[in-house]
């Protein structure tokens, strides 16, 4: 399996008991953020569609395209 870390730099990774605590750790926390932009982006996604689609007067569901 290959693995990046956050400077997006590969790294084989055969068995995580090969691992030392100090990089398994390393590799939670970069999971960890790496997840956390992927959700904001997701957020900050969904505003922007619902700020350039806004509702209509009925309030319902705003067109897209």
């Amino acid at each position: 399996m290959i693995e990046t870390d956050a400077g997006a730099q590969p790294f084989e990774v055969f068995e995580v008991d090969d691992l030392e605590g100090a990089v398994l750790l390393d590799l939670i926390t970069d999971a960890k953020d790496t997840a956390w932009r992927a959700e904001r982006r997701k957020l900050r996604l969904a505003y922007q569609l619902c700020v350039t689609n806004p509702a209509g007067a009925r309030g319902g569901c705003g067109d897209v395209g």
